[in-house]
């Protein structure tokens, strides 16, 4: 599928839903495909706040939300840290890891940016999540 650039919007860190079907979907989700790829961390150490299962959650609730406004819209997200998107408090290297690992198990379709609010990198749900929509 062809991801179009122009025809995107912003992740939205602040997104929620209350909507069991929609809550029960995530879950669903979560439990089948998402849990195998990130496993809640065992060692010791300071975990990441939110945690890993929110944040991705958080990512799919978007990707969703975007796919039942028009299929065909895209999600821009920055794929780097630093001073351009400190606005972003949920844009963490964990969130970065987790659009890497969707996108290397096949969930997620990705567009590298360009220049300016093109530079960030475009994300679409691919046939393999789709089909839980």
């Amino acid at each position: 599928m062809h991801i179009d650039r122009e025809f995107s919007i912003a992740f939205d860190e602040s997104l929620r839903t209350e909507d069991e079907n929609t809550l029960a979907l995530l879950d669903q989700i979560w439990e089948q495909v998402l849990a195998k790829i990130f496993p809640e961390p065992t060692g010791r150490g300071k975990r990441p706040k939110p945690s890993i299962k929110e944040q991705v959650i958080l990512m799919v609730l978007n990707l969703w939300h975007v796919w039942t406004v028009n299929p065909g819209k895209s999600i821009y997200v920055p794929m780097s840290r630093g001073k351009p998107y400190e606005r972003f408090t949920k844009i963490t290297a964990v969130m970065i890891h987790i659009v890497r690992e969707l996108k290397a198990n096949q969930l997620i379709e990705t567009c590298k940016g360009e220049q300016g609010i093109k530079r960030q990198t475009r994300v679409m749900a691919a046939p393999k999540l789709r089909a839980y929509f």
